[in-house]
């Protein structure tokens, strides 16, 4: 980021990986129907819209 002064703090570009979080965030849900997931560990359920 540029602040004002023209410094420069942090990173302009991160190399994030889409298809690779996509992936980790659905390894342990199950779809179960147009936008509600079912988490595979059975703790806790959510309504994910």
């Amino acid at each position: 980021m540029i602040l004002r002064s023209g410094r420069r703090i942090g990173y302009d570009n991160l190399p994030i990986d889409f298809d690779d979080a996509s992936n980790e965030w659905m390894a342990n849900k199950k779809k179960l129907a147009s936008g509600v997931f079912e988490y595979l560990n059975k703790l806790t359920t959510f309504l994910l819209l």
